[in-house]
């Protein structure tokens, strides 16, 4: 059965590198990525719209044609997972959340170190957001790193 890898962690904590080094050999869908090659920028708020959608299309895409798939964005609510879950269950995938634990203050350093002070309080904001990964919401596994 093909699987939907779904990232879960604050901005910085390292889920680039961690999908890099994990999911060397399979399709990776970047919300970041996007974003740079869509509008050329980090974040823009009126192109998230286009962001999402441009997102979900990849994602069918690549399910369509039975592909293990990860998703690297920071999915911190239950929420943002829903529609993942959703997808993997319509397109007969198993859904796996992968969980990184980093600690905040940890994030918020990387941020300063490579220039993204700017993302200190998005880090902020976004922990105080995080729900944690529940059974409940139809991942056939959790891993927690």
């Amino acid at each position: 059965m093909p699987t939907l890898y779904v990232m879960v962690a604050l901005p910085r904590s390292g889920k680039t590198t961690y999908v890099s080094e994990h999911f060397k050999d399979i399709p990776v869908v970047s919300a970041d990525q996007l974003r740079l090659l869509i509008h050329g920028k980090r974040y823009a708020a009126e192109q998230e719209p286009k962001v999402w959608w441009v997102r979900n299309i990849m994602l069918k895409a690549l399910m369509e044609q039975g592909l293990d798939v990860a998703v690297d964005q920071t999915n911190i609510t239950r929420k943002r997972r829903e529609p993942l879950v959703k997808l993997a269950e319509e397109y007969g995938f198993k859904a796996v959340a992968v969980v990184l634990k980093t600690d905040i203050e940890i994030c918020k350093a990387r941020a300063v170190e490579t220039d993204q002070e700017d993302l200190v309080p998005v880090i902020e904001e976004f922990a105080k957001q995080f729900e944690p990964v529940t059974e409940d919401e139809g991942f056939a596994e959790i891993i927690y790193v």
